[in-house]
């Protein structure tokens, strides 16, 4: 009876024990990695897209125009008919459909980027131009609608405007307008019905003052040629030069 007695006592004591006993295991592992703090999750920083080494526009409409301009330049394929570029220069009409502006802080206080000339306050951003053979190359442009008066005046001599006249030239596959050549552009597509250009075209240059932090080195330009030569300069006839002293005459009299 003792020893069965003293085993029923023992028994029950070694399951106490073994309850009780903390795992050492469970220690090791604890020390070996303590729980570390929960860190707020960081946002993924999409990666911006560059063309030039500018960033693309951030509105959604610029950006799809661009993407769209960016499309063809894809597409060409081999080297642009400069030939059949030049001929339709001369018998089209060169009108500006797209344009986007290169926005350059030498100050590195911004990044570069494209601006789309859509999204600009003020002025006609895209011109259609004039070429002919001779190497002349036109540009008009219409009354001020903020000058009423002397509009109204215009229109009853069938005046819309005035025009400005340069040069320009093509060699190899780059169009060289204004005064000596001032500004090129490369043809970077052709179809025969559309061209996107890079660089500056005369008469859409954006000029900038001395105080300004940002410079505009270079543009891209989608082309289409159209109809209407022979009526290009209709109403259009007169030079700046001629305009602005018809302008001076007209309040000369007014006033008196």
């Amino acid at each position: 009876m003792r020893r069965l007695f003293f085993s029923a006592f023992i028994i029950p004591l070694m399951m106490f024990a073994a309850c009780e006993k903390p795992s050492t295991e469970n220690q090791n592992n604890e020390q070996q990695q303590p729980e570390q703090p929960q860190q707020p999750e960081q946002p993924q920083q999409p990666d911006v897209e560059t063309y030039k080494g500018a960033q693309l526009p951030k509105d959604d409409q610029a950006r799809e125009k661009m993407d769209e301009v960016l499309s063809l330049i894809a597409e060409q394929e081999g080297d642009v008919d400069i030939d059949e570029f030049v001929d339709m220069l001369t018998s089209e009409l060169f009108s500006c459909k797209q344009r986007f502006i290169y926005v350059d802080y030498p100050d590195g206080a911004e990044p570069d980027y494209w601006s789309w000339a859509g999204e600009w306050d003020g002025g006609v951003m895209c011109r259609t131009l004039c070429l002919n053979t001779e190497g002349d190359i036109y540009c008009r442009y219409s009354t001020d609608d903020s000058d009423i008066d002397f509009g109204i005046y215009l229109e009853g001599l069938g005046i819309k405007g005035y025009h400005t006249k340069s040069t320009w030239v093509v060699e190899n596959n780059v169009i060289y307008t204004g005064a000596d050549g001032k500004y090129e552009a490369k043809v970077l597509y052709f179809d025969g019905a559309r061209a996107v250009l890079e660089g500056l075209i005369y008469s859409m240059v954006i000029s900038e003052g001395n105080d300004s932090p940002e410079r505009y080195p270079t543009e891209l330009y989608l082309f289409e040629f159209a109809e209407g030569r022979d009526t290009y300069l209709t109403g259009y006839d007169k030079s700046k030069e001629e305009y602005l002293l018809l302008r001076e005459e007209f309040y000369a009299n007014d006033l008196n």
